[in-house]
């Protein structure tokens, strides 16, 4: 009877053994399973940036110096099967059950923020006391240097989700504190009225009671807001140009549901949290111009066709990010009988290559972009060694910025 009893127990731990062994085995061939017969599908991982391709020339893998084996494990760790399938489970299972993510932090009532942002303000925040004496002399500079030239700067800088809705942001990250560089920085564009800038965050404050200013997935302001700001941009522009104001049809809105922001993106689960916001329901004005594109999505020209007997801006370049994505969807362009929009990324390069006839340049930045600002590498040396030829004695006519609500 012993005997029957302890052979009974072999056979189910060998057939244990053996199951772990298959489970095993399947476990370590099911990427190159789904990645060869496509099994099943879902929804890819969204990332900002482009996977590594597979590297050419099998033979090179024999080479130590060629660095195919380097360049094939990149490709790899980007490509093989349930990698995006494997990505999202893991990120659902922190989010569902720990309330946590890599790169979002989640907020109250569902509102997430870009982990890296935080950072940069937290950043900012470090070095702002040394950095923004000299950040300041360096756009005065500039400012002097571009009028030299009989161009206008206008400074347009936006305040953070974080800005806008502190009370939204978790409580288990450092505290936002209430007098930031952005805030010291604000104050600082205030004190030279000769420095033309759009207080964003007094229009924002404002807009706040009144309408969504922020998504909450999405780390973009709405459109709606991004409209009221244009009109005050817009305004200020046409009082420098000392052109007649047009009229401006008022900002419409309508309600949007179950949408998905950039940062769901990053979130990377399979059941994100979709949100209901709110859009422009039609634009301000109406572009009757060519867009001239490049292969960069934020660097384009459009050339109006058709003034309608409206008078238009003169030729414009604006340095922005995709906050003045919400401009152009506002009808921005119509304003101008040319606008050049380029990435802020380039701001040393466009300032020493500006194109002929110019009048205005506006720099549109949001707030984590003041690390940068703040950092030496936003300004090339030649650029640099062109300010200096310049000192801060010269006297600019005075404008202020009018509120447009």
């Amino acid at each position: 009877m012993g005997s029957k009893q302890e052979l009974s127990s072999t056979t189910a731990t060998i057939w244990l053994q053996r199951l772990f062994v298959a489970v095993f085995l399947f476990l370590i061939a099911s990427p190159s399973i789904q990645e060869r017969f496509k099994l099943f599908t879902y929804a890819p991982v969204v990332e900002n940036r482009n996977k590594q391709p597979r590297p050419s020339g099998l033979a090179n893998i024999f080479i130590s110096s060629s660095g195919y084996a380097h360049a094939y494990e990149a490709y790899f760790n980007d490509s093989y099967g349930l990698r995006d399938f494997l990505i999202k489970l893991k990120n659902q299972f922190d989010y569902s059950m720990f309330n946590v993510s890599d790169e979002v932090l989640i907020g109250r009532d569902g509102w997430l923020f870009y982990r890296k942002l935080y950072q940069h303000t937290m950043r900012a925040q470090e070095i702002e006391s040394v950095k923004l004496p000299t950040l300041m002399t360096r756009l005065l500079r500039l400012n002097q240097f571009l009028a030299s030239k009989g161009i206008t700067l206008i400074m347009v800088p936006c305040p953070a989700k974080t800005t806008l809705y502190p009370e939204h942001v978790p409580t288990q990250y450092p505290a936002y504190p209430k007098d930031t560089a952005f805030q010291r920085y604000r104050a600082a564009l205030a004190q030279h009225p000769e420095l033309l800038t759009v207080d964003v965050q007094n229009i924002l404050d404002q807009l706040k009671p009144r309408m969504r200013v922020f998504h909450k997935t999405d780390f973009h302001w709405t459109d709606p807001a991004g409209a009221v700001v244009w009109k005050s941009l817009y305004t200020l522009m046409v009082s420098a140009a000392r052109l007649p104001m047009p009229p401006l049809d008022r900002v419409k809105i309508k309600k949007v549901h179950n949408l998905a922001g950039g940062e769901i993106n990053s979130l990377a689960v399979f059941y994100p949290p979709l949100e209901s916001s709110i859009e422009l329901d039609a634009p301000l004005t109406r572009p009757t111009g060519t867009m001239q594109l490049t292969k960069d999505p934020n660097q384009w020209t459009y050339i109006a066709s058709d003034t309608k007997g409206i008078p238009l801006l003169p030729p414009t370049v604006l340095i922005g990010d995709s906050f003045s994505d919400a401009f152009l969807r506002a009808g921005f362009a119509a304003a101008f009988t040319t606008l050049h929009k380029v990435p802020n990324r380039d701001f040393a390069k466009t300032l020493l290559s500006i194109p002929e006839g110019t009048r205005f340049i506006v720099v549109e930045h949001i707030e984590s972009f003041l690390l940068s600002l703040l950092l030496e590498q936003t300004w090339s040396p030649i650029l640099l060694s062109e300010l200096d030829r310049y000192s801060t004695g010269q006297h600019i006519e005075t404008k202020t910025v009018p509120e447009v609500l």
